[in-house]
């Protein structure tokens, strides 16, 4: 389970990967089935595949707009 409210992306942004959607519509979140996840009391991501490229996207977009950013591992 990855948490989604320590995440760097924009958990609402549907635009980040558009085949993917946002996190808050996703039905792949411990937060979308309280009652299956009701001793859980984050928002958890359960699709680490989707989750990453949603992390890769994020930071090729910061790559591209904060001048002078430059990414110095992969390691997240």
């Amino acid at each position: 389970m990855l948490s989604l409210a320590e995440a760097v992306i924009d958990r609402e942004d549907a635009e980040l990967v558009p085949a993917a959607g946002s996190c808050v519509a996703c039905a792949k979140r411990t937060g979308a089935n309280a009652f299956l996840f009701d001793d859980n009391p984050q928002d958890d991501c359960l699709d680490g595949k989707c989750f990453h490229s949603k992390v890769t996207a994020h930071i090729g977009r910061q790559k591209q707009t904060v001048e002078g950013l430059v990414q110095i591992t992969r390691a997240y």
